[in-house]
């Protein structure tokens, strides 16, 4: 198992923290999946939007929200901050106060059900060298053992490349997948939701 506990949770944000390894607006764009929150702006027809960031995360705040507002100019876009809750649930409190009508919550999140606004969870896509983590899982296992690899949820983005470079050489391997919420709508209860863009389940 891999993990982005100790970073995410250590709230240090300087250079020893991987969550704060990113500084070309190309690395901003793929790791706060940018596009797919413009796309879900656009398609929605959302007009004022909440972006909400754990502290860790706040220096990229300022950047994500001015790609955004570049992308999509007609809309609206502002950065919740000092959130009424703990950083992984979702402030509708502060995005009532600015009249939001859809929020994107960035970093960890414990997914509770959320009444009264649409929301886009986005974990980061995490960098992973996938040869040097196969090579590194070679040393330690042989082909004949069986393994379940569990990755969190910024590292799933590389989940298929590692399912194929592995198929061969460890065919008893298995991969953990997560299924990603994506945007979700709530609906006429509090505990179910609409969900679009997640991950097929796998049989």
């Amino acid at each position: 198992m891999f993990s982005t506990s100790t970073p995410v949770n250590s709230g240090s944000g300087g250079d020893s923290d991987p969550m704060r390894r990113i500084n070309a607006p190309a690395d901003i764009v793929h790791f706060y999946e940018l596009d797919e929150v413009a796309a879900d702006v656009e398609r929605e027809g959302f007009q004022r939007v909440a972006l909400q960031f754990p502290d860790h995360l706040l220096p990229d705040a300022g950047a994500v929200a001015e790609w955004l507002q570049r992308r999509v100019p007609d809309r609206k876009f502002f950065v919740v901050g000092d959130t009424s809750y703990g950083s992984c649930c979702v402030d509708v409190v502060a995005a009532a106060h600015y009249s939001a009508d859809f929020l994107v919550h960035f970093g960890p999140a414990c997914l509770a059900p959320v009444d009264g606004l649409p929301v886009r969870y986005v974990f980061g896509k995490m960098p992973l060298d996938v040869q040097l983590f196969r090579n590194a899982f070679a040393h330690s296992f042989a082909k004949s053992d069986t393994v379940t690899v569990v990755c969190e949820q910024p590292y799933c983005h590389r989940i298929e490349e590692m399912r194929r470079l592995w198929a061969d050489e460890f065919p008893h391997v298995q991969f953990a997948e997560a299924r990603t919420p994506g945007l979700v709508f709530p609906s006429a209860t509090r505990s179910a939701f609409r969900e679009v863009d997640s991950f097929p389940a796998r049989s």
